[in-house]
């Protein structure tokens, strides 16, 4: 219910691309805010609350019997002071239940000319209904209630976005998930949000998020670019079966999968010449954040702590500049009720989720990411073990002919900053454990952040188990040479 809160900060350091904070956020956050934020989690979200059936002023955001249910809709003030209490950005929401809002150019060029006044616009229908003559939409007067209300809803866009702009903790604007490019309506709805939120949200905008489900092709994705600042890349491989299939009777997709949906991401982005990565979003510069997967979809589908461990780091390996997590509400919440046993299981994963973001925290990872410069010359030697990640297929449609997908069993990041190399190596093959040398020249001295001993002269050898990681940090770095 709603409770006096004492807000502790008032100002709180934006996240990447607004600000150079690495985002690290939690779908269907209900409670344990205080909890989320010690653990270095920074963003926050819900997808519904309730409100008492006699007063909707008094709201909770945990179900209770005989409450009214708010689905995808805006969320209300109360849970923005509740994770600004404990320094949490939380997303912008407009209302999602405005299914069938469809309003076309010639509307909106109105809407333009009216300056979005809704006493000038009111004003006019209702003489319309009045004159009972032709109105400035060419539109016969028995069709200016539908339009009233398609105007009315464009208007409480306009309203909803006016209040987000007055909070503090706004993280971005997150539209309705997974529009459907393809369906004109859906396809509306992208193109005039993102048109409304640019138009009012003008003075210091911030980034526009839609979730891409994780089987799109990067064809499909680009359509996406245009609107989009941040672009997600979701990485559910025990979930997403439908549109891969692999060689074993297991299901799901192999971990590799991952780096093929941050990858495709990347393609859709840089294919164009229009667009290309960076935090300057407001001049067409992109980013992607990716999403992970802490939710049992059924008993076959299974979350285990080696998998999480592995998809935190690959994405991480992969240079994304943000990752979300779906979601709180099952790994964070509900998998530690004592009696109810069904999500025991994700009680590890939650763990050594929660572990890597430490890691990634304390050892500055996150402003390595953000701030640091790529280095590519470096690259792995495989001595020993499986050099290549096990096979898959894409198949988008069934008509259409699968295909293949395989990557080098190591995949490695190398980024310098303050005077110091970092280099993240990832197992992605889930059989083998890979033995490899990296060559680094001549350094003083090479430190394990995950305190793995490690040979080394002039290269840094190691191995890696399956869906294992490996973080390097050392001083002085240079060239080594080559015949």
């Amino acid at each position: 219910m709603t409770n006096v809160l004492v807000i502790k900060s008032q100002n709180i350091e934006p996240l990447y691309p607004k600000g150079k904070k690495f985002t690290l956020g939690l779908y269907s956050v209900h409670k344990y805010f205080n909890q989320i934020n010690s653990n270095h989690w920074n963003n926050a979200t819900i997808y519904r609350y309730y409100t008492h059936p006699d007063h909707d002023s008094i709201i909770s955001f945990q179900k209770i019997e005989g409450w009214k249910v708010h689905n995808n809709t805006i969320i209300p003030k109360i849970y923005y002071d509740s994770c600004l209490s404990y320094n949490l950005h939380c997303p912008g929401k407009l209302n999602y239940e405005i299914d069938s809002m469809y309003i076309n150019d010639k509307h909106y060029n109105v809407l333009d000319q009216l300056e979005y006044d809704i006493s000038k616009v009111i004003y006019i229908i209702k003489n319309i209904h009045i004159r009972n003559s032709e109105d400035i939409f060419d539109s016969i007067s028995a069709n200016t209630l539908i339009l009233e209300k398609k105007i009315s809803d464009s208007m409480e866009v306009i309203e909803n976005i006016n209040q987000n702009n007055k909070i503090k903790n706004l993280s971005y604007w997150e539209l309705p998930e997974e529009l459907r490019f393809y369906k004109q309506q859906e396809r509306e709805i992208l193109i005039k949000y993102t048109s409304l939120i640019k138009k009012f949200d003008s003075i210091d905008r911030k980034p526009i998020l839609m979730y891409i489900p994780g089987h799109l092709p990067m064809d499909r994705i680009k359509k996406y670019t245009k609107y989009l600042d941040i672009l997600t890349a979701a990485c559910y491989p025990e979930y997403q079966y439908h549109h891969f299939n692999r060689d074993s009777i297991k299901r799901g997709v192999p971990h590799s999968y991952v780096r093929w949906s941050i990858e495709r991401t990347k393609e859709a982005i840089t294919d164009s010449s229009k667009f290309v990565l960076g935090d300057n979003y407001k001049d067409d510069e992109k980013t992607i954040f990716a999403v992970l997967e802490m939710f049992q979809k059924d008993t076959n589908h299974v979350i285990t702590k080696e998998g999480i461990w592995h998809d935190f780091w690959l994405a991480i390996a992969c240079d994304v500049k943000g990752i979300l997590v779906y979601s709180h509400h099952y790994g964070g919440d509900r998998a530690f009720i004592q009696n109810n046993t069904r999500y025991h299981h994700l009680q590890e994963p939650w763990k050594i989720l929660n572990k890597a973001v430490d890691i990634f925290i304390q050892n500055d990872l996150d402003k390595v990411i953000i701030e640091g410069t790529d280095i590519e010359f470096i690259s792995p030697k495989i001595i020993q073990g499986n050099e290549k990640t096990e096979l898959f297929y894409f198949q988008p449609m069934n008509n259409m002919k699968a295909i293949p997908i395989q990557y080098n069993s190591i995949k490695l990041l190398v980024k310098s900053w303050k005077n110091h190399t970092y280099i993240i190596a990832v197992n992605s093959n889930e059989q083998d454990t890979v033995h490899f040398q990296i060559p680094i020249g001549l350094t003083n001295q090479v430190e394990s952040l995950l305190n793995k001993e490690i040979n080394i002269t002039n290269i840094i050898d190691d191995n890696l188990s399956p869906l294992g990681v490996a973080i390097y940090k050392f001083k002085n770095l240079t060239l080594p040479e080559y015949d």
